[in-house]
């Protein structure tokens, strides 16, 4: 693996990482296919099922803005606030390695362990057509990770960019 800096800046000596800064985006890239691919397998989910990304998108905009996401954090987690602000949702399809991809991005105030990923698992549902769209704010509102997707697989996923103070 390996790691590129973009835009190194200069924080104080107790910024935290992952406490610290206006928000996060994350991106989980999925790629919709029955053929695997050696080079893309290491950065995206395969799906070889059809998948409905317009109806993913519909649920995903039912996400947008502050809720708490009790459904969505990691079973074995304990905070003392649920509640977090999404305050950007996007799908779309794009090239990577000279493959359709599709690219599924999340802004928010802060995300909880394994937050995006059952998110993803919960989107994933509606887009293979086991759930409706309207699920997702059963989902929201019954706190409860029993009621959700399952947690997508990690190597989709990608801290795009986290927003400094």
């Amino acid at each position: 693996s390996e790691i590129q800096v973009f835009d190194p800046r200069i924080v104080s000596d107790d910024f935290n990482p992952r406490f610290g800064g206006d928000g996060k985006y994350y991106v989980y890239r999925i790629y919709p296919s029955k053929q695997s691919h050696p080079i893309l397998e290491r950065f995206v989910w395969q799906i070889s099922h059809p998948l409905d990304f317009e109806k993913m998108a519909q649920a995903g905009e039912m996400l947008m803005g502050v809720h708490h996401f009790k459904s969505f954090a990691a079973s074995n987690a304990e905070y003392v606030s649920y509640e977090r602000e999404i305050f950007h949702f996007s799908c779309r399809k794009t090239q990577l390695f000279g493959e359709d991809i599709w690219e599924i991005r999340f802004g928010g105030s802060g995300f909880m362990k394994q937050m995006v990923r059952n998110l993803i698992g919960t989107l994933i549902e509606v887009a293979r057509g086991h759930w409706p769209v309207e699920k997702v704010k059963q989902i929201l509102d019954a706190q409860d990770r029993s009621k959700a997707g399952p947690t997508a697989p990690a190597k989709g996923l990608m801290l795009e960019k986290n927003l400094l103070d």
